[in-house]
């Protein structure tokens, strides 16, 4: 009885399997060489797309030695590609997790660059600013509204959007009823403050990606950029849905009307009623009214922008 040819499988299977990881990881390798920092999050996708080519041509291979070779080929292209799978891959993923480090060093650094005050100014005292908008002294209309994180404690100015350095710096600290602003740029004013309600506003006059401008000093028409992830970005609709109460610069000019249109018939409006936002559409606000106790609760729209300046002021608090 004649023997048996001894399977091929094992061999091959474990071919196969280290081709697959010594394509894999090659192919990422190669297209790391292809990849630029311009490429941003699709960087990786590139990577892995070199892996799986890799991967795939490599594969192939193992799997048409496989059906070609003897069993005993197989072992010896094994004893060949096995060790030299686990030497790549070891060397490999050893230089990504150096690589994952040293971005997460790279990351500490800036956050410890960007918790590290200026050179201190010295200590200011504002004074109290009313929740009341004065639109009408608005120089410019903006973009919206930013509100730094109170619970941070620094706020970096930088002088432009691509900088990288701090020019200035607003420190806070924290003290038993909330937030206090320790040191300011003597040039600070902003569009609102009221730290006992939490309330520091910067008009927005201007954003990239990684940045935001704002204006630091309305009279003096001054602003700087600071970290977009240092800020809450509000734009004028979300702005002002936010707010309390709105209330329209020109009532004869800009009545409350029923419709979103300029010709839609106007809504007289009950004695001191105050006027609360609900939905902004395009140039216009829906708001509510609360007159007196019992009085009737009307709804109307009110345009609240030309596109180049306000036309309510708004009270951020009741």
């Amino acid at each position: 009885m004649s023997d048996r040819p001894r399977s091929k499988a094992l061999p091959g299977i474990l071919l196969s399997l280290s081709a697959l990881i010594v394509g894999f990881l090659l192919g990422m390798w190669l297209g790391s060489f292809n990849v630029s920092k311009a490429d941003g999050l699709a960087g990786g996708a590139i990577v892995l797309a070199w892996g799986l080519l890799g991967a795939l041509v490599l594969l192939g291979g193992a799997i048409a030695l496989w059906a070609a070779a003897a069993r005993r080929t197989l072992w010896r292209v094994l004893i060949v590609l096995g060790p030299l799978a686990l030497i790549v891959a070891g060397l490999l993923i050893a230089g990504f997790l150096r690589q994952q480090e040293e971005g997460r060093r790279q990351m500490e650094e800036e956050m410890r660059r960007l918790k590290r005050p200026t050179a201190p100014a010295a200590p200011l005292e504002f004074l109290p600013v009313s929740g009341r908008a004065a639109t009408e002294g608005a120089v410019v209309m903006g973009l919206g509204m930013a509100r730094p994180d109170l619970t941070a404690p620094v706020l970096h100015f930088l002088n432009g959007p691509d900088a990288t350095e701090a020019s200035d710096s607003l420190v806070l600290e924290q003290v038993a009823h909330g937030s206090s602003i320790a040191q300011a740029p003597p040039w600070f004013v902003p569009a609102h403050l009221k730290l006992d309600y939490d309330i520091l506003l910067l008009r927005v006059l201007a954003v990239s990606r990684s940045a935001v401008e704002v204006e630091v000093n309305g009279p003096q028409r001054m602003s700087r950029w600071v970290p977009r992830d240092q800020v809450q970005l509000l734009l004028w609709p979300e702005f002002l849905l936010g707010v309390y109460a709105l209330e329209p610069l020109d009532p004869a000019g800009d009545p409350l009307r029923n419709k979103p249109l300029d010709h839609a018939a106007p809504i007289t409006l009950p004695a001191e009623a105050l006027l609360h936002p609900t939905v902004v559409r395009g140039q216009w606000v829906r708001v509510t009214t609360e007159g007196p106790e019992g009085g009737q609760v009307v709804e109307g729209w009110l345009r609240w922008t030309d596109g180049e300046r306000l036309l309510v002021r708004y009270d951020l608090l009741s």
